[in-house]
């Protein structure tokens, strides 16, 4: 009787179409979807994640290039003060930034930590880098720090300085 079942799953599934196999693995992420364009194509990935697809290898980026990422890591703050909503809205300032700045520095990519102070008004007074990290670049800082002088931060109990750390990705 079994065996019976066995066969009579295995006909079902050849007669639509299933491969003849039965498989008692599970299946281990998404399914990849046909794609009608040619396998070289750069195409976005879904809305949302906040990257996509990058140029065709050796291409430079152009102004209007959609490409790349950025990630904001661990923020130092004073425990009172959480500036990471603020920073996690301009992340769209700062792609904007990367694009524009890799569109004449092509190999721009890397870390970069910032060093913010905001005034207690919640105003950025002042952007610099740290020493170090391979996304240390004069314009790209410049960029950074005028995106972030348009951004009003919750009030601090006082002066707050703090450390954002920054990695951009093409």
């Amino acid at each position: 009787m079994k065996t019976r079942a066995a066969l009579l799953l295995v006909a079902m599934a050849a007669a639509c179409g299933a491969p003849d196999r039965v498989s008692r693995e599970p299946t281990v992420g998404p399914t990849p979807a046909p794609n009608a364009e040619p396998p070289d194509a750069a195409s976005p990935t879904p809305a949302g994640t906040g990257e996509s697809a990058s140029p065709p290898t050796g291409a430079e980026p152009s102004p209007t290039d959609t490409s790349g990422s950025v990630l904001i890591g661990e923020i130092a703050a004073p425990k009172a003060f959480n500036p990471a909503p603020t920073l996690a809205g301009l992340v769209p300032d700062f792609l904007t930034c990367y694009r524009k700045v890799r569109a004449t520095v092509p190999s721009l990519r890397g870390k970069l930590k910032l060093r913010v102070v905001v005034s207690e008004a919640g105003a950025t007074q002042n952007v610099a880098a740290e020493a170090g990290g391979s996304a240390n670049n004069p314009a790209m800082v410049s960029c950074l720090g005028d995106a972030l002088k348009g951004a009003t931060f919750p009030k601090p109990a006082g002066t707050a300085i703090i450390i954002v750390p920054l990695v951009f990705r093409p």
